[in-house]
């Protein structure tokens, strides 16, 4: 996809630190990671996070499908984005 990724805690102490971001990225998302047996207080989590891009939750539970949460407004922006970069092209 064109998208490099490396743990915060290697690359921004701050980042990992202050913002709560587990994954640094040239993706256009702060992303948080949780692998846990019981379910993360998403909102709690997501509000925590710097929001200097959109904010996204990636849990994982053993022998369950992997979640992915953010908040709407992280949410209504990606869409606005998909569609924006989509207009024109009939999709």
């Amino acid at each position: 996809m064109g998208y490099t990724a490396e743990r915060s805690s290697y690359t921004n102490k701050k980042l990992d630190d202050y913002g709560k971001v587990d994954i640094e990225t040239n993706f256009p998302f702060n992303i948080q990671c949780k692998r846990t047996e019981q379910q993360p207080q998403f909102v709690e989590v997501l509000e925590s996070m710097d929001d200097s891009k959109p904010r996204v939750v990636y849990w994982k539970k053993n022998r369950k499908p992997e979640v992915v949460a953010m908040l709407k407004e992280d949410f209504l922006l990606m869409a606005e984005t998909i569609a924006f970069m989509n207009k024109g092209k009939g999709l």
